[in-house]
């Protein structure tokens, strides 16, 4: 008999990755309900990184209190390390555990739903396959936690410091995506880029280990990286990537604002000037490849002629799509602490404009597909309908009969237009 879970995963891929990792201890019989009013338990993984984070936690869990009083809820995430009491004072919720613990979570899963005489399964990713998490892109955490105590950041007070998995362990998971029929898998960590770093590894390292274990496995699929910091892009990186033809040509770089200033109040250990010549150099080595950054717009003290010198600096930068954030105190950060805390209307004002930057940039690198063939993983299909993303990241969709692809299969699409935000394409006939 099936356990029905309607999942709320808020925040980071990290977040995602470890939502895989709690059902997968349920194995076969979880399955994901769309609607809770469907579901046997509600899991609610939580995310802490800026005030809206914790009010949509809020949201979800009052929605449901109105509309389902029985349905029981078990939460987890980071917001259970900064607002624990607020959380359990909803009564719906049977349980609040802390992020990490996976096994416990799988307990109360059952628990909650009547069934704690079932037993969980061990720490392997099988079982857990598309399906579960309703993505044909599957996300694979290799490291969490951070050392880097950015004076904006909670992630070091609920993460942790950076630890990285073992590689059995890593391998391990990667093998059980693939067995799930996985064509793409994403290695995700709150400090990718600084995977192995403690025990004398590297990145690096890891790609090249997976490399050697899909030419084992005769895997055809492709691996995708998540945010890799500034200040930890080496040569060694850059040059493994340049000859990589299973890496994706997708490259994550969280800078967070134009000005050196503002960085530096931020505790952030680059400037802009190192940053750029970095993407100068990936725009050059990677010429299609998609470039994307984090800004956080608004923080303590920045100046009109500090934000106006982002904007500046973003729009000079080769970057495909920005994140734009609001800043938004957080608590046990020297940040909040600050004197100077600028007005939400200005930081609205301010995010409008670098949202306006980004939209320009993305319907920018869309036309730079235009007339080339993308190779995308099909992540939806209605009806005649098919969308995914290219291994640049690029947004397609095509019209094309829905037996000729199915969802998580490899189609090769011809860029025809750009409407709405997307590339359209048309579906290119092989042989």
């Amino acid at each position: 008999m099936p356990l029905r879970v309607h999942l709320r995963s808020l925040g980071c891929k990290v977040n995602l990755a470890d939502a895989r990792e709690m059902l997968a201890r349920l194995g076969e019989r979880v399955r994901l309900e769309e609607e809770p009013e469907n579901a046997d338990v509600v899991l609610l993984n939580t995310c802490t990184v800026t005030h809206k984070a914790d009010r949509d936690s809020r949201k979800i869990l009052g929605s449901l209190g109105k509309k389902l009083p029985g349905m029981p809820v078990v939460v987890t995430g980071c917001a259970t390390r900064t607002c624990r009491e607020s959380l359990a004072r909803y009564p719906n919720v049977r349980c609040v555990i802390d992020p990490g613990e996976p096994e416990r979570v799988a307990q109360a899963l059952l628990s909650s739903a009547k069934r704690e005489h079932e037993e969980i399964q061990g720490r392997a990713l099988a079982g857990c396959g598309p399906g579960v998490l309703e993505r044909q892109r599957a996300f694979l955490k290799v490291q969490d936690g951070c050392n880097s105590r950015c004076s904006y950041c909670v992630i070091p007070s609920v993460r942790g410091p950076e630890r990285s998995l073992e590689i059995s362990e890593v391998e391990r998971n990667f093998q059980a995506l693939v067995s799930a029929g996985h064509l793409e898998i994403v290695l995700v960590g709150i400090h990718l880029g600084r995977y192995g770093v403690v025990e004398g590894r590297s990145l690096v390292w890891l790609l090249e280990r997976l490399d050697r274990l899909c030419e084992r496995i005769d895997w055809p699929g492709r691996i995708r990286l998540t945010s890799i910091e500034p200040a930890e892009w080496t040569e060694e990186l850059l040059q493994y990537l340049s000859q990589s033809k299973r890496v994706c040509p997708h490259f994550h770089i969280p800078v967070q604002s134009g000005s050196a200033t503002v960085l530096a109040r931020m505790g952030r250990r680059q400037d802009p000037d190192a940053i750029a010549h970095l993407l100068d150099r990936l725009a050059r080595d990677f010429p299609d490849a998609a470039l994307g950054t984090d800004i956080i717009t608004g923080f303590p003290q920045e100046s009109d002629a500090e934000a106006a010198e982002t904007e500046r600096w973003v729009e000079k930068m080769p970057f495909s799509y920005l994140h734009v954030f609001q800043y938004s105190k957080r608590p046990m950060t020297p940040a909040a602490q600050m004197e100077g805390q600028i007005h939400p209307l200005l930081i609205r004002q301010r995010s409008r404009r670098l949202l306006e930057i980004g939209r320009d940039k993305w319907l920018r690198f869309l036309r730079r597909g235009l007339g080339r063939h993308h190779d995308v993983i099909v992540e939806r299909v209605t009806g005649d309908l098919h969308t995914g993303r290219s291994e640049s990241y690029r947004k397609l969709r095509w019209k094309s009969p829905k037996s000729s692809a199915c969802k998580g299969k490899l189609s090769r699409v011809l860029g025809k237009s750009v409407r709405d935000g997307w590339l359209v394409g048309e579906p290119v006939m092989e042989g």
